[in-house]
């Protein structure tokens, strides 16, 4: 059954605005690639079995193009992660549009094959997830995933107005309602929901 998300379902499931700024904040000068790649979650959205498979060649210009992924998988009882020329989702490859500081942290990595490397070795998705968590902690913040993340960057878009079909696009979403349903948690601040408030029907107390 669906049920109303509360101020304490928002605060499980995503970053709010203060928490993404002690973020920013603790790794902003960091040139360490998996901070680069946290950075980077926040500023697109990608899952971290994308951002670890992600090559210099799906960068043009504003467009990160999204189209493979990591796999991790068990062979002879130990865990084998390769990169799939596909997407996790069934919408199939897609395009994400780049801000500024997300272009510079791109320019900033010195990778091989792959964007995220480090001694010539490709950074697997549980390397970021495993350093958000440790990030998390170390600057006081509610432990949470790198789905948070992206499920943070979903809410943000559409708390900033982007249309539905835009933003269900960069998600790599088939349907809308994926996208409002498990993704979208109204993550503004208090005051900034009473200034929206104030300007909505505070006429009538005045």
């Amino acid at each position: 059954k669906n049920r109303r998300k509360t101020r304490a379902d928002i605060r499980a499931n995503v970053f709010m605005p203060e928490d993404v700024e002690t973020l920013k904040q603790a790794i902003s000068d960091s040139t360490d690639p998996l901070d680069v790649g946290i950075r980077l979650c926040f500023m697109t959205g990608l899952r971290v079995c994308e951002l670890s498979a992600l090559k210099p060649e799906d960068v043009d210009g504003d467009i990160l193009t999204v189209q493979r992924m990591e796999r991790r998988h068990k062979e002879n009882g130990s865990y084998v992660y390769t990169v799939e020329e596909c997407t996790k989702a069934n919408a199939g490859a897609r395009d994400v549009v780049l801000i500024q500081e997300a272009k510079d942290l791109i320019e900033s990595l010195h990778g091989g094959e792959y964007l995220f490397e480090r001694s010539g070795k490709r950074l697997r998705g549980c390397y970021f997830s495993r350093k958000l968590r440790d990030l998390c902690r170390k600057v006081g913040v509610s432990t949470k995933s790198c789905h948070a993340i992206r499920k943070t960057y979903c809410s943000q878009l559409l708390n900033a107005g982007m249309p539905l079909a835009e933003v269900q696009h960069m998600m790599g979403h088939t349907s809308p309602r994926t996208t409002l349903s498990a993704y979208y948690y109204n993550n503004s601040s208090i005051l900034s929901m009473q200034e929206t408030l104030e300007a909505a029907v505070g006429q009538f107390v005045k």
